[in-house]
């Protein structure tokens, strides 16, 4: 369905429909893609996830244009290519907690990561 130029409104407030679709998609996308289990997962596969949602409006509360829509479904894949983290450094300090870094190097991603564990009193 090609969106240009066409405005959703819900309960009165109107946004661009494609800004209001892509929004949705990744954040359905996203919340799939945080669930997908890694448990067993191989350093660099490539996983297709699938992900769908649907919403459905009160009678005369969405428009799509000027037409009135009752549920809006949407359905999609997304790719997730799988890297295992490794621990770059640990520092303890028995009394106060430690500090755990790990990092993740790929071709085109880099990321380092710091977890602050707090000893209670």
């Amino acid at each position: 369905m090609d969106l240009t130029g066409l405005s959703i409104s819900i309960d009165g407030v109107t946004t661009p429909a494609s800004d209001y679709i892509h929004e949705w998609i990744q954040a359905v996308r996203d919340d799939r893609v945080a669930r997908c289990p890694s448990d067993d997962t191989v350093d660099g596969t490539c996983s297709t996830i699938e992900f769908e949602d649907q919403r459905i409006f009160e009678r005369g509360s969405a428009f799509l244009g000027a037409k009135p829509v009752r549920t809006l479904s949407l359905k999609g894949k997304a790719e997730v290519r799988m890297h295992t983290a490794v621990v770059l450094s640990v520092f303890e300090v028995k009394t106060r907690g430690r500090l755990i870094t790990i990092g993740i190097d790929t071709a085109s991603l880099q990321i380092r990561a710091k977890i602050v564990e707090v000893n209670g009193k």
